[in-house]
Parts: structure tokens; C-alpha cells; sequence
């Protein structure tokens, strides 16, 4: 489901040779590649994983490499979490309109920042009496 502003779309050969060595469907790609920086990083940013899918960017914020500095789109794009879905010219200016590649790295990411936020939620609320 990656998508680089054109028709053709690349898949994740990684878990099509999983699928094929184990023949069971699993969230391959996201158990190997998942950072918990990115989590982390989602995490103290506030960013909910459902705001992710279908946001704007711009080619300037997405070629942005300083880790510290560069929007949270720009961390997913890069690192493959998201994805152009489609392009929009606005006046002089391309805009890219990113979700997420597939179901896999939707509904991982998102049980990922939902688990993370839980066991955050139970460690500030201190033990259960």
C-alpha cells in the first residue's frame, strides 16, 4: 500500500515471505519495525492515531530529517507508517494528502498508543487497592 505520487503501489515483501514460511496472517512488518520512539513520540506530541489518517502536508514538512525538529507527519512518512494517498495543488504550493499503507499498520499502530496510554494512565493513578 505505499504510495510515492504515483499508481503503482509497493507492498512489504518482509511479511509476504512470513506469510507464505509460516502460512499465518500476522502483523509482520509492524512486530519487526516498530520503533518505541515513534510511540513515544506520538505519545508526548498527543497525537491520536486516528488523526493520522488523512492528514496534509506539505513536500517541505515531509523532507524535513532533523529528528527533534520535524513534524510528526514527517517522522510516519519517513519511517513508513504513512503514506500519499493523494496530491492536491493549492495555488503554487503541491499538498499531499497521507494515510496509513494498510490495515496492519493502522490497527497495530493504534492498539500500540492505546496500550501505551493505558499502562501510562494505571502507573499515575498508582496500584489498584
Amino acid at each position: 500500500g505505499y504510495n510515492w505520487l504515483g499508481d503503482e503501489k509497493v507492498y512489504n515483501p518482509y511479511d509476504i515471505l512470513l506469510l507464505f514460511d509460516r502460512r499465518e496472517f500476522d502483523a509482520y512488518w509492524f512486530e519487526t519495525g516498530t520503533s518505541t520512539y515513534i510511540v513515544d513520540k506520538l505519545i508526548e506530541r498527543g497525537v491520536s492515531a486516528v488523526a493520522l489518517d488523512n492528514t496534509l502536508s506539505t513536500g517541505e514538512l515531509l523532507s524535513d530529517f532533523d529528528v527533534e525538529r520535524a513534524t510528526t507527519e514527517a517522522l510516519l512518512f519517513q519511517s513508513g507508517y504513512l503514506t500519499i494517498r493523494a496530491t492536491e495543488q493549492q495555488g503554487r504550493r503541491l499538498i499531499y494528502r497521507l494515510g496509513y499503507p494498510n490495515r496492519e499498520v493502522r490497527l497495530s499502530l493504534t492498539d500500540r498508543l492505546l496500550n501505551r496510554t493505558m499502562r501510562s494512565t494505571e502507573a499515575a493513578a498508582g496500584p489498584s487497592t
